[in-house]
């Protein structure tokens, strides 16, 4: 194991020598045969440690060099999709309307359980009695390991938020208020105690809300936003720390982020999610109408700024009213998928698709080609040793529409019509297989 892990330290080294000197004979214009060895054996050493070494630190060996490459540490591509919507699908059955589900491993077995909150503030908690790649779940068990209802519209979401290696419980309720359910089980064995309303310093939202938990300001230590009739999302800075977390008073619609509010359209579910695998945290948010809203995060993990929203993105389609959202990955494929409650209670799941057909791990040979200059302003050359063999090329953007196709062997693509922005190059081979490279476009 010593040996192992000194040898991994070794190459972790040498990647990074390679990647300074990618990055000093970078010039925007020619791409050498020695430029393209060393971008080759770049990725080689990726494929080899990324499963080694945590993401953070690969990306800062390899800098700017990774743009250059077209090196990503996601699990699927830029452009990605859901597939059309499943409902009650796994063994599942639906619940008193207002379905709110989150996923969490409540007995400690390796696979996603589900516990879903309703209008009623029951909680339905079905056990995930298959796999953590084929999930069946039995039928629901009411108001499991302590639990309580709430005051109507229960929306659970779950957090270890006293850092003791089990998950605890948080949900608002109809008036808004946030009720804490700590667990004094286990990780396998939940117990959760009498609940605790607007703990750490929390105050109400304005009726309704989903809360969603996740570090938005890279800090360690888990930040909250909420939604609430009105279509604001709220922020709560958690400003305490791991172990011991207070939230600071709420910011309304911060970072860039809009309500959702009109006369038909009052409530706002944001949930976080890193929905295009750049590394920081993007929101997605659904309103009563069962609409879904795309805020990408285009500033970084530790400031983000948001995008004005794309509705109903990545195929997406609405459903019946009052969407609760779920990210997990329920298949064990990679990729984060969907399941959404709804007003009549149902869960439905979108299973998430790999619109490109490459996973990360195989960087070393799936991905032979690059493009340059990136970023670009008016065009592109694509260049490697398979380039003869281009039959198409498609240029998409982060909602998964293709915004440009050029068909035939081409290697030099014009952008001038595109906005600025992140976008997903996919190039098409004569056997059928592609590869997918990030293109900024200035």
């Amino acid at each position: 194991m010593k040996h192992s892990y000194t040898t991994h330290k070794r190459k972790l080294r040498q990647l990074k020598s390679l990647s300074k000197r990618i990055k000093q004979m970078q010039s925007g214009v020619s791409v050498s045969a020695e430029l393209e060895n060393l971008i080759s054996r770049v990725k080689r050493l990726v494929n080899e440690l990324r499963n080694v070494f945590a993401v953070w630190q690969l990306k800062k060996v390899l800098g700017a060099a990774a743009l250059f490459a077209g090196i990503t540490f996601t699990n699927t591509a830029k452009a990605q999709n859901f597939a059309a919507v499943q409902q009650n699908t796994f063994g599942l059955a639906a619940v008193n309307y207002n379905s709110s589900p989150a996923f969490v491993d409540l007995d400690n077995d390796g696979d996603l359980d589900l516990m879903v909150g309703g209008y009623y503030g029951d909680w339905n908690y079905f056990q995930n009695t298959g796999t953590a790649a084929a999930p069946a779940f039995s039928p629901a068990q009411s108001n499991p390991f302590g639990l309580t209802a709430t005051y109507y519209f229960a929306t659970p979401s779950f957090v270890d938020l006293d850092n003791d290696g089990d998950k605890d419980m948080i949900s608002t309720e109809l008036y808004g208020n946030f009720q804490y359910f700590m667990n004094t089980g286990t990780a396998s064995a939940p117990a959760f105690g009498s609940p605790t309303q607007n703990p750490f310093g929390l105050a109400p939202v304005t009726i309704f809300g989903m809360p969603s938990f996740g570090d938005l300001d890279n800090d360690g230590d888990k930040d909250l936003m909420v939604g609430e009739t009105g279509g604001n999302i709220k922020y709560f800075q958690n400003t305490g720390s791991v172990t011991a977390p207070a939230f600071g008073t709420a910011q309304t619609n911060p970072f860039g982020l809009t309500s959702l509010g009109t006369a038909t359209n009052s409530v706002a579910a944001p949930t976080f999610i890193d929905m295009d695998g750049d590394g920081d945290l993007d929101v997605m948010a659904t309103d009563a109408n069962g609409d879904f809203y795309y805020f990408a995060n285009t500033g970084t993990a530790s400031a983000p700024a948001f995008a004005a929203p794309v509705m109903n993105p990545f195929s997406l389609a609405a459903v019946n009213g009052y969407a609760m959202m779920s990210f997990a990955d329920i298949d064990n494929d990679g990729d984060k998928d969907l399941m959404c409650g709804d007003y009549d209670g149902n869960l439905n799941y979108f299973e998430r698709l790999n619109a490109t057909g490459i996973k990360s791990q195989e960087l070393s040979e799936a991905t032979s080609l690059h493009v340059f200059p990136n970023p670009a302003v008016e065009s592109f050359t694509i260049s490697g040793p398979w380039s003869e063999f281009i039959t198409s090329v498609e240029i998409i953007d982060v909602t998964g529409k293709v915004c440009a196709q050029h068909n035939g062997n081409s290697k030099q693509i014009s952008v001038k019509e595109l906005a600025q922005g992140v976008y997903t190059v996919k190039i098409t081979h004569e056997n059928g297989s592609y590869e997918v490279k990030k293109l900024q476009k200035n």
